[in-house]
């Protein structure tokens, strides 16, 4: 990306630096069940993880941490 294209990108309204993106849909739905968003939140705190080891933190099955995991994929 050139500079020209990241100073084109709009700032959040909220004050802080962050750009905003523009999502699709497919990328909205992703996020749309509880559990994926607390696996994403985990991953960033902790870096990379198994589904296993993702479980144990959640208290989640890894059955279940595997399939959502694969849907944010």
């Amino acid at each position: 990306m050139t500079e020209n294209e990241d100073a084109s990108r709009p700032y959040r309204h909220d004050g802080t630096d962050r750009r905003m993106h523009n999502v699709d849909a497919r990328t909205l739905r992703s996020l749309a069940h509880p559990l994926r968003i607390r696996l994403l939140n985990t991953l960033r705190e902790f870096g990379p993880a198994t589904a296993s080891k993702l479980g144990e933190r959640l208290g989640e099955s890894s059955g279940a941490t595997s399939y959502h995991l694969r849907q944010l994929a």
